[in-house]
């Protein structure tokens, strides 16, 4: 991938720099740590000074997102409570915690929608399974510490419901409405609310399906990014022949984490292909780079 490129999905264009390459440099270097401390040859990621371009090839299985994704589709496919536990383990901290740009925080937002779907799958489960206190648990939980949604809402009351405690239903969706209002200031869908009216009338009454998670699909929105439109001839090499590859002092600096999405992860563009490259990121939000 042309490092102009990775400029483009990095940073905004008033953000865009001549020290813009210096910072992709620092980046590729703390990905080869990363790829290090997880067991992978720093050689995966290479820079390619006279295309002014980088290859990475890298076995999915090294990148926790990969791990995560994988194990997830097998939950699902398999609907074992104990496979869905074992994915969402898999996820430690905040994604990509060391970046702070608007791309970053629209993949984090992706990838936490990603993660609490998950999650919610598996209160569908417990919840067929007649474990209405652990439901209860983890939707009070989840709206204390998480952005609640449509479906966290119905699922806590179908919980409640499900207890004999459908008088508690009403005080329920106050609190999820006054967290919503807090956290996004958005009420929700008529669909839920109607399931809500639905249990408190009859406690025994099951949705046919779920509502959508309306209130999350707000974080998942994507802005066009503009091309960089420096003059790439007067932009200085980020990695300058010397300069040493970091082993160590990087490695706490993980830029990996949930960064590559595509299955087809080995990758080589040259600087001649920025362009059809660069449409294909608008399209697809890349991150393999």
């Amino acid at each position: 991938m042309a490092l102009t490129t990775l400029v483009d999905l990095v940073w905004e264009p008033s953000e865009q720099t001549d020290n813009s390459l210096r910072s992709v440099g620092d980046y590729i270097r703390k990905v080869r740590a990363a790829i290090k401390k997880g067991g992978g040859a720093v050689d995966s990621l290479r820079y390619e000074r006279g295309a002014r371009s980088c290859t990475l090839n890298i076995d999915p299985s090294c990148v926790d997102y990969h791990q995560f994704h994988a194990v997830a589709a097998a939950a699902r496919q398999e609907r074992d409570p104990e496979t869905f536990r074992q994915a969402l383990a898999l996820w430690h901290g905040e994604a990509l915690a060391d970046i702070r740009n608007q791309w970053a925080d629209n993949r984090r937002n992706d990838l936490e929608t990603e993660r609490r779907e998950l999650h919610l799958d598996l209160l569908d489960l417990q919840l067929a399974a007649g474990k209405h206190a652990e439901v209860i648990q983890a939707t009070t939980e989840m709206i204390d510490h998480d952005i609640p949604t449509d479906r966290v809402l119905v699922l806590g009351a179908q919980g409640l419901a499900g207890c004999g405690r459908h008088t508690a239903i009403e005080a329920w969706k106050t609190r999820v409405i006054r967290r919503m209002h807090e956290t996004v200031g958005a009420d929700p869908a008529h669909e839920a609310l109607n399931h809500i009216s639905q249990l408190i009338a009859n406690p025994h009454w099951s949705p046919s399906s779920r509502p959508t998670a309306a209130v999350s699909e707000l974080f998942s929105m994507r802005t066009d990014v503009a091309t960089f439109t420096s003059d790439n001839s007067t932009l200085r090499d980020p990695l300058p022949p010397e300069t040493p590859t970091s082993d160590t002092n990087d490695a706490s600096s993980t830029t990996t984490e949930a960064q590559l999405n595509s299955p087809a992860i080995t990758m080589t563009v040259t600087a001649s292909d920025s362009s059809r490259v660069y449409q294909a990121g608008r399209d697809q939000h890349i991150t393999e780079a």
